[in-house]
């Protein structure tokens, strides 16, 4: 997993974090619980750097984000 590096700009960031929704939502598909929160909450990290709170991915994200933790 990709933490504290540095990403040339906010492009590869936004890339990074569908990359991590995607993974999220297919464990959560799986059932695997624990790794989709893991990977959304990762994603989520990164889409409060790229995005105002008022955007959508961030909502879906959040959405997703619930459905894993209830």
């Amino acid at each position: 997993m990709i933490e504290n590096a540095e990403l040339p700009d906010q492009g590869v960031n936004e890339k990074l974090s569908e990359v991590y929704r995607a993974l999220g939502e297919v464990k959560l598909e799986d059932s695997d619980y624990e790794q989709a929160i893991e990977d959304l909450l990762s994603c989520l990290q990164i889409q409060k750097e790229c995005f105002t709170e008022d955007n959508r991915y961030l909502a879906e994200t959040y959405f997703s984000w619930e459905t894993a933790t209830s």
